[in-house]
């Protein structure tokens, strides 16, 4: 019996580190390993090692024209053969709504991040104007196999940005899954670890994101310089790349906080679980409005306590036994002063962890069967 075959088209995939491509490389592992084969077409930035588990097309394109050459590198593989295709983020929806034909769209089914609205439906640019890209991408969820929100303040807050009530039946909530199990960590690891990081009696704290201004890196340098007086015993790694980087690079420098500031630059899914499990807390105070963000569930489910701001779908994905929501920057200060974090027992996050990543990605293998 031949193997269904399922096509994921993701502009963003690992290494780099972003939720869009940690949800295409955790779809295309779950399908693999669920019997399908697969086959993912994703920016060449993005590749920078072989997937052994399955096959990755990359492609090289200047910026401004990302779609149409991921549509020509779809175009050299694309003969119908493929059961179902996987828009995964809006670069890849952008194509699908540029470039697909009925037959495509309906084999198409349409992941919904967060960023449509800006990058979609709300975009003012000439060329979208020109393009007309809000219709045609109205076009492509009416006329897709299905269409997944990855939470739950993602979908309302999609269909408010959209006017799309009428689909609301239409669009699914299935959130995110951390498939990658826990890493096992030696004491003799975690020391050598530490040591790297700063050593003696450090209260490490780690944050793994894009370097991207929204993710409130500024308030954070801020607040990190503030606490550093009281307590000098902070380190903050930071994990991550982007365009932002020079900005805070500037910033510490500007704080006089580079002793106890580290950027590592990106780290694989791997090597990141074993920090998890290696830092006493993780912390991203967000501007976003994150849609599921994963990250605080990674953290987590290692047993690392988390922090995040209180609003969106950080509320889904963090709660009192796995750390702290906050709103106010007093909050944020008081508990890295008080340091109650490191009481909380990291058996009983991971626990608490493991009990909101129930995979719910069953119901993609029957959408594709459908």
């Amino acid at each position: 019996m031949n193997k269904k075959k399922v096509l994921i088209i993701s502009f963003e995939f690992p290494p780099k580190v972003g939720g869009a491509g940690s949800v295409g490389y955790d779809y295309a592992i779950f399908l693999k390993n669920s019997g399908y084969d697969v086959t993912v077409i994703a920016l060449e930035t993005s590749i920078e090692r072989n997937f052994q588990e399955f096959r990755v097309l990359s492609v090289k394109s200047p910026r401004k024209v990302q779609p149409l050459f991921v549509y020509f590198a779809f175009l050299k593989i694309y003969n119908k053969s493929f059961d179902a295709i996987i828009l995964n983020d809006a670069g890849a929806s952008m194509l699908g709504s540029l470039f697909f034909n009925k037959e495509m769209k309906e084999k198409s089914i349409v992941f919904v991040h967060g960023t449509e609205d800006k990058k979609l439906i709300n975009n003012r640019s000439f060329l979208f104007t020109f393009l007309k890209i809000k219709k045609r991408y109205f076009r492509l969820l009416e006329q897709c196999k299905a269409v997944i929100a990855v939470g739950r303040h993602l979908k309302s807050k999609f269909i408010g940005a959209s006017g799309l009530a009428f689909l609301d039946n239409k669009i699914e909530v299935i959130t995110n899954n951390v498939s990658m199990p826990p890493q096992e960590i030696s004491s003799t690891e975690i020391e050598t670890l530490r040591e790297g990081f700063g050593g003696g009696d450090s209260i490490i704290i780690l944050t793994a994101s894009r370097l991207v201004k929204g993710k409130g890196y500024l308030r954070m340098l801020k607040l990190f310089s503030q606490i550093i007086e009281i307590e000098p015993r902070y380190k903050w790694i930071i994990a991550g790349e982007g365009d932002f980087e020079k900005d805070i690079r500037d910033q510490i420098v500007g704080l006089n906080i580079e002793k106890n500031v580290k950027l590592i630059g990106a780290v694989d899914k791997a090597t990141l679980f074993t920090y998890y499990r290696t830092v006493d807390l993780f912390w991203m105070l967000s501007e976003f409005d994150e849609g599921y963000p994963l990250v605080y569930m990674e953290a987590a489910l290692n047993g690392c306590p988390v922090m995040g701001n209180n609003r969106g779908g950080v509320r889904e994905v963090v709660n009192e036994y796995t750390g702290y929501l906050v709103n106010e920057d007093s909050e944020v200060l008081d508990i890295l002063k008080r340091k109650t974090f490191m009481s909380l027992n990291k058996t009983d996050i991971e626990y608490q962890a493991q009990l909101m990543n129930k995979d719910k990605r069953g119901r993609i293998l029957s959408l594709i069967e459908g």
